[in-house]
């Protein structure tokens, strides 16, 4: 790592974040003003078509169905439902929509 990297993750303004997780994930950020964020790119889908995206994938998604307790993702277009994965692992469910991208 760089030094200035590992200087600014040592600094005293840094900020402890809880993240989402299996399990309470923990990790220490340097200033969290000094971190670059990257512009959104275009606007959010509005609730409505977001709400019926969401509703497409529970549909799509057969073991969460049944079963429960599983981790899904899915791809949309804005219009209709293009990829859908799941997985017990919620990467592994990330990873597989986007290998079919």
């Amino acid at each position: 790592m760089k030094p200035e990297r590992v200087a600014a993750v040592k600094s005293e303004n840094r900020k402890r974040v809880l993240a989402s997780g299996c399990g309470a994930v923990s990790t220490f950020l340097a200033d969290p003003h000094q971190v670059a964020h990257a512009p959104a790119r275009g606007e959010p889908p509005a609730p409505d078509r977001l709400r019926a995206a969401l509703q497409g994938a529970v549909r799509a998604g057969g073991t969460l169905q049944r079963d429960g307790g599983i981790h899904a993702a899915a791809l949309t277009d804005d219009e209709r439902l293009l990829f859908h994965a799941e997985d017990i692992g919620r990467h592994n469910a990330v990873d597989k929509v986007v290998a079919r991208r």
